[in-house]
């Protein structure tokens, strides 16, 4: 770890610049904005929890682990790295979907349900 150089951060840049944009974008898209946020923010908060206690859980496997403040850190802050693709990850299925809160119902065209209607009730019968 003695050996950082400016280069090792440019990723790490570059995946929080496109969350904040994302966020930004989405959040002006979005007719319900508080829903978003909220929604956002648990997607991070749970994202961030399950990712460290998997961390934490695989320590022991890995010889000469220690628990310690030094190894918390690094498991933390590979857990917050993670999150950080864990919500691009959930902007990008929003911005596919075109849909900010993934959850809600698909705004799809009528004739697509139809579609898939008359596809199915033709298998069927």
């Amino acid at each position: 770890m003695t050996n950082l150089k400016p280069a090792i951060f440019v990723v790490p840049i570059i995946a929080l610049l496109l969350c904040i944009i994302f966020y930004i974008f989405l959040l002006k898209k979005t007719s319900d904005k508080d829903s978003f946020k909220r929604f956002t923010l648990i997607v991070l908060v749970l994202a961030i929890i399950l990712n460290l206690t998997w961390e934490l859980l695989q320590g022991p496997l890995y010889k000469g682990h220690s628990y310690n403040i030094k190894s918390i850190a690094i498991c933390t802050l590979a857990s917050v790295a993670d999150a950080v693709m864990v919500i691009l990850i959930y902007f990008s299925f929003a911005l596919i979907w075109k849909n900010p809160i993934v959850g809600a119902r698909p705004q799809c065209k009528k004739s697509h349900f139809s579609y898939v209607s008359r596809l199915s009730r033709s298998r069927i019968g």
